[in-house]
């Protein structure tokens, strides 16, 4: 019941607005103008504020991956012994995942500075690439797993 109340007041208030804007007087055609132009900025604000929590939720993301990795590769390291072969796949592997860390700070710290259409398609694109990597990153991550299992079994 309140829900359709509410539906019917908004829909009382677009009509009214509309109204004016076509049929009113200068003044409510003005008025009207500037609501339009309101909700228009507060639509942008929404659609900015929406990108922005986004990209948040995603840069947190694959931080996390990122730090989980980092946690298998000490456990790595710590179950190598001396296996110099798997250590310097891992030492490889640690060298490209704070690279990938580093990227994804300065996507970060870009996204904060300055928002801009061209660069969030820009900074789309970059993000999907930084995605594929890590993933490359686990799949790399998983197969020294299963080298130094193999090793450790002979």
């Amino acid at each position: 019941m309140l829900k359709s109340l509410l539906q019917l007041a908004v829909l009382l208030v677009i009509g009214i607005v509309l109204y004016n804007y076509f049929l009113g007087t200068p003044e409510e055609r003005k008025q009207s103008e500037a609501i339009f132009r309101e909700v228009g900025e507060l639509g942008k604000s929404v659609v900015e504020l929406v990108k922005s929590e986004k990209e948040k939720f995603d840069a947190g993301k694959y931080d996390q991956a990122l730090e989980k990795i980092g946690s298998i590769f000490r456990d790595i390291k710590g179950a190598a012994n001396e296996d110099r072969d798997v250590l310097s796949d891992l030492d490889r592997l640690e060298a490209k995942r704070r690279e990938l860390m580093e990227r994804l700070q300065k996507l970060e710290q870009e996204a904060v500075d300055e928002y801009d259409e061209f660069r969030a398609k820009g900074d789309s694109i970059e993000k999907e690439e930084l995605k594929r990597e890590l993933d490359r990153l686990v799949r790399q991550t998983e197969r020294l797993i299963e080298k130094l299992q193999a090793s450790e079994a002979q």
